[in-house]
């Protein structure tokens, strides 16, 4: 019998987004998150965090199989409030637990629907055996 034991290696990685994606189907601008290792990656959370001001909107969470011509599939949909940072007013923030298992030459995709900057990171864990 073969004892094989999973390591994990935290990673991180970020995107920034700016330019409007109405697109539900992955296409249009949208800025790679992250790529699952060659065991696949474990993405634990994403945080977003408006760079300005906010109006109504979405900000879509795609998985992108690379290997398969672009496959695409919208994982999630966040919605975006209308928010006016001031100095005592926060920018639009939120962290999703996402745990979400990322394989192997898999991309997570991310878009904004408005022309607004957002920062957005991921955290994961990748595998090991």
């Amino acid at each position: 019998m073969i004892n094989e034991r999973v390591q994990y290696t935290a990673v991180s990685s970020e995107a920034l987004i700016d330019t409007a994606n109405p697109n539900l189907d992955g296409s249009g601008a949208f800025g790679t998150l992250m790529i699952g290792s060659f065991n696949g990656t474990l993405v634990r959370s994403l945080t977003i965090k408006a760079i300005g001001n906010t109006t109504l909107g979405m900000i879509r969470i795609f998985v992108r199989h690379n290997v398969f011509h672009g496959a695409t599939a919208l994982l999630t949909e966040i919605p975006v409030p209308y928010v006016t940072k001031s100095a005592i007013d926060p920018s639009f923030s939120v962290t999703l637990d996402l745990n979400y298992n990322l394989e192997n030459s898999y991309t997570l995709d991310v878009s904004t629907e408005n022309a607004e900057s957002f920062h957005v990171t991921a955290e994961g864990l990748d595998w090991q055996y």
